[in-house]
């Protein structure tokens, strides 16, 4: 199904990434999560955001990017250089989304909106006792991690506060006593606020066959 919409929407993650600066469309964070080269244009990009004029827009929105990329790979360790690229938000949907894989319900509703489409579906009956080794591995490193040590002073990220679960941290976005998601509607990072972006026919799709294959996995 994924190879009959990869031939009927080819993908351009360099594209995607370069088009992503200016339009938040869904589709163009979907063709970087699914390209195994969307991590290296997402970086590409964001090595030169700082000098974009666009840069305040830009670099939230491929830093959720990156995220997600991450997110589609989280059966395997995260790059600890690609995890500090990316700021305490994008770091609070990795974790919500690692648990959300396992069948954790989310917290936050921009979060579980995103995670719909992945075809994760939440079990009322979750534990932590589902995580695997390998989820584990992944949380601890999410709140070791320096936090975007890249991002130029003045834009999202820089002097970020410590990540979740470290002493300090804000409360998990949707938690009680936590602050409502951030970023407004014209910030067009997914996963901040909802209604954002345009749903295209290849997110529509794309997110179809991702909660089929979801069922699938979880009937076998």
């Amino acid at each position: 199904m994924l190879l009959l919409i990869a031939l009927a929407f080819p993908c351009d993650p360099q594209g995607a990434a370069d088009t992503l600066v200016a339009n938040p469309d869904r589709d163009h964070y979907l063709c970087l999560a699914r390209s195994p080269q969307g991590a290296d244009a997402i970086v590409a990009e964001l090595a030169g955001a700082g000098a974009d004029p666009r840069g305040a827009e830009a670099i939230p929105r491929l830093q959720r990017a990156l995220a997600l990329w991450m997110l589609e790979r989280a059966d395997e360790p995260m790059d600890p250089e690609l995890l500090a690229r990316i700021g305490v938000s994008d770091r609070r949907l990795l974790e919500d989304g690692i648990h959300a894989r396992r069948g954790r319900p989310s917290p936050a509703p921009a979060h579980a909106s995103v995670f719909a489409q992945f075809g994760y579906v939440s079990d009322p009956k979750y534990t932590d006792g589902r995580l695997r080794p390998v989820d584990r591995e992944n949380l601890a490193l999410l709140r070791s991690a320096p936090v975007v040590a890249a991002a130029p002073a003045g834009l999202p990220g820089a002097g970020a506060p410590a990540p979740e679960g470290s002493p300090g941290a804000p409360a998990p976005e949707g938690s009680p006593g936590a602050p409502a998601p951030e970023g407004a509607p014209a910030a067009g990072r997914w996963g901040c606020a909802t209604g954002e972006g345009r749903a295209g026919p290849l997110w529509t799709l794309a997110g179809l066959a991702a909660v089929y294959a979801g069922s699938r996995r979880r009937q076998s």
